[in-house]
């Protein structure tokens, strides 16, 4: 388990492989794998679980200012 946070950017991701779990800080779960999609926005933390090595495509947004 790893902490992660978005500081100046966004991020949406598109899962193509593997297993995983992001928690919010808040303790919301988003469960990842094959086909799963996420938009993380700027001010986001977090952690994730990585159970099986994760392939995805992604988007980063900077944020103005």
């Amino acid at each position: 388990m790893f902490p992660s946070e978005k500081r100046g950017i966004s991020e949406y991701m598109c899962f193509l492989s593997g297993d995983a779990t992001i928690v919010d800080a808040d303790g919301t779960k988003h469960e990842i794998g094959p086909g799963a999609a996420i938009f993380l926005p700027d001010g986001w933390s977090g952690t994730w679980e990585i159970r099986r090595t994760v392939r995805k495509t992604y988007t980063i947004i900077v944020t103005p200012g």
